[in-house]
């Protein structure tokens, strides 16, 4: 459910009238509302998703769908456009998009491959893990370590 205010108008008492313009309030349900309503499901991490319905493609995260927001992120992660599965997106409760331009990095000389995205690094724990998510090892920066070792720490991807 959702809710648009556009315009509010406030009575004053000495019987003027205030007009307060607002570009837009949304009222909807909260992640925590949603995970009570819709509960993660793991069971189907890795997947790249997409409805019948639209074009924006999903990746399943943490049991999580998560919206890829543009091609040029996609292509950043990715092995190519093949494997997305059409879906039934509503079993899947969702959560932060993916951040426009996340990368796949590495320390210079280290085998650990990071997801970079929400000001955090996720560990992708092993090549399974690469290939499960369908990440392509070929895109991953490799970078000074201090720059990895700078950035908050977050969930492994498994």
């Amino acid at each position: 459910m959702k809710i648009e205010i556009s315009d509010l108008k406030i009575a004053d008492p000495t019987g003027f009238q205030i007009s307060t313009e607002l570009e837009k309030i949304s009222v909807g349900i909260s992640e925590d509302d949603e995970a009570r309503r819709y509960p993660p499901r793991p069971e189907f991490n890795g997947l790249r998703v997409k409805s019948t319905t639209s074009d924006y493609i999903f990746l399943v995260d943490k049991g999580y769908k998560r919206l890829i927001p543009n091609g040029e992120t996609y292509n950043n992660l990715f092995k190519d456009w093949n494997g997305v599965k059409l879906f039934e997106l509503s079993i899947l409760p969702t959560a932060r998009n993916i951040s426009e331009n996340a990368i796949l990095a590495r320390s210079l000389g280290y085998a650990e491959v990071y997801l970079i995205e929400q000001g955090m690094k996720r560990n992708v724990v092993s090549p399974a893990a690469m290939d499960k998510y369908y990440f392509d090892g070929r895109k991953v920066f490799n970078v000074p370590k201090i720059l990895i070792d700078s950035i908050n720490t977050g969930p492994n991807l498994q």
